[in-house]
Parts: structure tokens; sequence; C-alpha cells
């Protein structure tokens, strides 16, 4: 039985030496990056709160919400793109998308919050400086840009209004460099450039594929396939697997998908209990694969009645080298004729 908490394949890593962005070295975006030494009043984080005595300091908000996200961009060597997504309770997760611009990094956050573990936790007093110097600055807030590179890539900082729910840039910088004459703004950026630099210190690389052209779900009819994972090295084995077994995948594929099906080294099937439809595939620590419930209202679907969902994803690399296994343990097998 797979569990909704842990159901089912998604694939994102943090990949911080993709990116090069000036200002931002390769070597500055690992997990291991150190952060400025901080006083003894910084290091609040084991209290679980911050720190607001000080008159006039506005309070973190009491959720588990967005605050801050950092991302990366580069599509000098086709498109690469990492984040970091940063609570109001300080939890942090970090992640490489793998589905192009197709997916939004709300998007990932409400999977990783549902079927991830955070990866580190930034220190609330020091969120709390943070979040008081982007306070300030309005959505609507007059910037420019400067050309400063080329296929450098793109880093930015930004900030979401717990009240109005905007994204509000507070930095960006790459290729093109974000300008401005605003007080406010030039405050938050000086306040929070220590941000751009901070990441979560943990083991843990998530890497996640969204649904786009790489993803797709088909019925599966019998049961001799109920717990299969399955990884295809090639197109022509997948499509004569899925005949022998009564399913027909290019029936539940568009010209988008067939195209980027047919050209993937790597095809991952997994056969589910349920008829629940797949909406992510998480890859953790380069060890486990798997296939996540999506979290879309689940519409019926006759097509699947009184079957199951065969979840099928394609990969840009040979994922089968590093022995997979699901997130109940369940090794992923090559199929071979």
């Amino acid at each position: 039985m797979f569990k909704r908490s842990a159901a089912l394949l998604v694939v994102l890593t943090v990949l911080g030496s993709m990116m090069s962005v000036a200002s931002c070295s390769r070597d500055a975006y690992t997990k291991r990056t150190e952060e400025p030494e901080m006083s003894d009043t910084e290091t609040a984080e084991s209290s679980g709160t911050s720190d607001t005595s000080d008159a006039g300091i506005v309070p973190l908000p009491d959720t588990d919400d967005l605050l801050f996200v950092i991302t990366r961009t580069n599509m000098a060597w086709g498109y690469q793109s990492d984040a970091v997504l940063i609570t109001c309770r300080g939890d942090m997760y970090s992640y490489e998308d793998m589905s192009g611009p197709v997916a939004s990094y709300r998007e990932v956050f409400a999977y990783l919050r549902e079927y991830a573990e955070p990866e580190g936790h930034l220190d609330l007093n020091r969120l709390t400086e943070f979040y008081n110097a982007c306070i300030p600055v309005p959505a609507d807030v007059k910037v420019d840009s400067r050309s400063t590179g080329n296929d450098i890539g793109q880093a930015r900082l930004i900030f979401i209004d717990q009240e109005t729910g905007e994204e509000i840039t507070i930095i960006n910088r790459g290729d093109w460099t974000m300008t401005t004459d605003d007080p406010d703004l030039l405050n938050a950026q000086e306040v929070c450039e220590t941000l751009m630099h901070t990441f979560p210190n943990n083991d843990e690389d998530y890497r996640i594929l969204m649904p786009g052209n790489e993803m797709f779900n088909m019925p599966y009819g019998g049961t001799d396939l109920i717990g299969t994972h399955m990884i295809f090295t090639s197109y022509d084995d997948f499509i004569s697997f899925c005949g022998e077994n009564g399913m027909d995948p290019e029936e539940f594929m568009d010209d988008n998908t067939l195209f980027a099906m047919q050209r993937s080294p790597c095809i991952a099937l997994q056969i589910f209990d349920t008829n629940d439809m797949a909406g992510a595939v998480l890859e953790r620590n380069e060890n486990t694969l798997e296939f996540m419930i999506s979290l879309e209202p689940q519409e019926e679907n006759p097509l699947f009645e009184g079957k199951v969902t065969a979840a099928v994803s394609c990969h840009r690399f040979p994922i089968y080298e590093h022995g997979y296994v699901d997130e109940n343990g369940n090794p992923w097998t090559v199929y071979s004729r």
C-alpha cells in the first residue's frame, strides 16, 4: 500500500553547482556554504521563537507559509534552475527543478511541505531582521535594470508580502542587475545580502519533476503488476512491455510528451494500488525515487474506473545507474528483454 503522505515518486535535487551567477560563484551555492558568524543574541534558533522585545519590531507571522524565495536560473547550457524556499517559521527547503519553466516555486513548495522534511532552519532572530527590512518596500517600487553579464544566469531574492500575497523582488542580478533609488529597497538589499548566501546544511538533496511533457498517468486493469517499480532504458522496450501487459501509453500522451518519451534515456513506471493520480516525482539523495500523489482535486475518470494508476515519467539522465528504491525501500528494477 502506498500512503498519501509518502506516496510515490518525484524527482528533485539541489545542484547548486549548476548555476553560475554574478557575485555568487559556483562554490558559493552549496549546502555547505558557511554563514557569517553570529552573536549570541542571533542564535536563538533552539527557542523556536524570535526575540521581538525591541520597540517597533514586527514579529514573524505564526504560520508555515512561504516568506522568502531564492532562485537561480541559467539557460546558457540548457535550462537549469534551483531554489531555496524559506517559511515564516524558518524552515528551509532547497531543490533543483527538473521540469523546466513548467512548475512554479509555489507548486513545488506545496509538494515539499506535504511529502518532504525541511532541510534546515534559519535562525528566527535573523529571519525577523530580514522580514522587517522588507516590509516597508512597496509592491510597485520603482526599479530599473542594466546589463551586467552574458550567459552567467540570474539570481533573485523574492519577498512574499504576508498580507497581500504579492511577490516583491528585493535582489535581482546576473546577466541583468536590478537598480533602484528607493531608500527602503536599498536598505532591504543591504540587510538581506547575506540571505542570498544562506543555504540548508543537510545531506538531503531534493530534485523534483512536476507535470509537463515528462510525466503522465494511464490505467492498468490487471493485478500482477501492482507494486511494480520498473525503469526502461529505451522507449521501444517501454512500449513493448506495456503492450504485453494490456496498457496503451500513447493513448494518454500528447505530441510533446510522446516526443520527450521517445528521446529519453530513462523511463520510470510505477503501478499504484489505487487509481489516484501521480502529481510529481521526487528524488532524494540519489537513493530514493518516488511518485507523489497529486495535490490537485482528484476528478472521476471513467477510463480508470475499476483499475489502478500506472504513473510514468521520463528523465534526462540515466537514473538507473544509482540503484534507486522507493519511499518504502522497494527497489527499482531495470527492465531488459
